[in-house]
């Protein structure tokens, strides 16, 4: 909790992390909380546990790093803009639905209430994993024990991947950006630049329940609140379900990794846009009418269409500005035929996804 809140007593006393600092995530003086102190150096232990579930950062996140979208996802709380879908923050001006209890952001902020809902959320999570693994014949137990190379800013990385460090991967870069990782070694970050495989490293080898004990926990609080759907995926009618391919494509067991994919343009021509730290590419001779935009494992929260002039931008977000550049073309020139992803990612139908982006700058389809 320390790493993620940032209220790490270990850090604040070598000097590290600074009283203005914490005056910031608490959002007011030491005062505002506890009344008759004058530095933050005066909490006690139960304080210092206490604060740390109701730090919050820049963007809004809340202890455990909790934002508007997952807890919409989990049932907590019910919003149509939020922090992914519209805002730039995570704003909390949303209703809660009172699931446990938790009837406001005062309440969630709280050990007993973020302890339920981060086990929630990991359930949740490898939930949508499985599903997403499953579409491929696979699942997170031919993951789990590896030891996998990758590339990060140049250079190569190796870690294992336990079935803890997968959780707390997920709760940084989501379900998604996860099965990014297993399917396609994508390497992402989160909007502070941590990267996916320091939470891989970091939070693994550690005891846990299992995966089945992990699910459970979710269903069994599920309340018919949840509200972006996100466990299924397209075409999938039950959440507990997992349509697997009767030829799933082969994953190699060892696969190379990229740092620039191919982009290519041309009649019939497919642009792969992937995670590409800091590369930025555009391109000229795009045919709506014959090429085609695969989003492949990018994640919905992570990609931002923009009008610049006469031109279409790209921007893979907390990617170190990475993205591409559409010469001469506007989002009322692109039609469904014009962008696709793998079918386990729903990147281009979910609610503030790569249609609803376009739409709103006048694509009409």
């Amino acid at each position: 909790m320390a790493f993620e809140s940032g209220w790490d007593r270990d850090r604040y006393k070598a000097g590290i992390i600074q009283d203005s600092q914490l005056t910031e995530w608490a959002k007011g003086p030491v005062q505002t909380h506890y009344p008759g102190y004058t530095s933050w150096s005066q909490l006690t232990d139960a304080e210092w546990e206490a604060m740390s579930y109701r730090s919050m950062n820049s963007l809004g996140f809340v202890g455990f790093q909790f934002g508007e979208a997952l807890l919409i996802d989990l049932g907590y709380y019910k919003d149509d803009t939020y922090y992914g879908a519209g805002a730039a923050t995570n704003t909390w001006d949303g209703t809660w639905t009172g699931k446990n209890g938790v009837n406001s952001l005062d309440d969630f902020m709280t050990k007993q209430a973020q302890t339920v809902a981060i086990q929630e959320a990991f359930g949740y999570n490898l939930q949508i994993l499985q599903n997403q693994l499953g579409v491929y014949g696979k699942s997170l137990d031919d993951f789990i024990g590896q030891s996998r190379t990758y590339t990060q800013n140049g250079q190569q990385v190796t870690v294992t991947l336990s079935l803890t460090g997968i959780l707390a991967a997920s709760h940084l870069r989501g379900a998604w950006g996860t099965a990014a990782l297993l399917l396609d070694n994508a390497v992402s970050t989160d909007e502070n630049g941590t990267s996916i495989l320091k939470y891989i490293e970091q939070f693994g080898g550690y005891e846990s329940p299992s995966i089945e004990q992990l699910i459970a926990r979710h269903e069994g609080r599920v309340v018919g609140d949840e509200g972006l759907g996100s466990l299924l995926l397209p075409n999938v009618e039950e959440p507990d379900s997992v349509t697997v391919e009767e030829n799933p494509p082969e994953i190699p067991e060892v696969i190379a990794i990229v740092d620039d994919p191919p982009v290519t343009s041309g009649d019939g021509k497919t642009i792969q846009l992937a995670y590409s730290w800091g590369q930025f590419s555009t391109i000229d001779d795009f045919d709506p009418k014959e090429n085609r935009i695969d989003f492949g494992s990018l994640p919905g929260a992570d990609v931002l269409i923009e009008e610049v002039g006469s031109d279409l931008r790209i921007t893979i977000k907390n990617n170190g500005g990475s993205g591409y550049l559409l010469k001469g073309i506007q989002a009322e020139d692109l039609s469904v035929a014009s962008i696709t992803a793998p079918a386990w990612n729903p990147v281009v139908t979910q609610g503030g996804g790569i249609g609803d982006q376009l739409r709103s700058l006048g694509a009409t389809f």
